[in-house]
């Protein structure tokens, strides 16, 4: 699961001050769990998710921005 690395590159954004590019990359990850496109270790504990690879969970998310 990716959404580690991600938040972590959304907190240096915001660190280097590029604030609304890390509001944008949380709610991106935000909204792609919300709509329940996951990875295994996420989809196993949720009912009705979408099961995805991990590059796949990226995609999703980069669609999200």
């Amino acid at each position: 699961n990716p959404s580690s690395l991600i938040l972590s590159a959304a907190m240096m954004l915001d660190y280097i001050g590029w604030s609304e590019a890390a509001s944008a990359v949380t709610r991106a990850l935000e909204t792609t769990v919300a709509e329940r496109t996951v990875t295994y270790d996420l989809a196993r504990q949720m009912e009705g998710a979408k099961q995805v690879r991990a590059s796949e969970f990226a995609e999703a998310i980069v669609a999200h921005l």
